[in-house]
């Protein structure tokens, strides 16, 4: 039996600023949204929910330098 992922809709944002000439700050943010992540199986009674998860966010900061 074969467990299928459902499609879900995800937000990924990313933001540069520039801090001075040459270094750069850059936040990032993907599955901003967390939607759940749900599974199901097809079956002689018809397609059945498996389960579900949550992903969850991932956020990050990084600082550039540009020589």
């Amino acid at each position: 039996p074969n467990i299928v992922e459902r499609g879900r809709g995800t937000l990924d944002a990313k933001l540069t600023v520039p801090l001075r000439r040459r270094v750069s700050l850059t936040v990032t943010g993907r599955n901003l949204t967390d939607n759940r992540v749900e599974f199901t199986q097809e079956t002689s009674a018809g397609r059945q929910f498996v389960g579900s998860i949550r992903a969850g966010t991932t956020l990050g900061v990084g600082v550039t330098y540009a020589r």
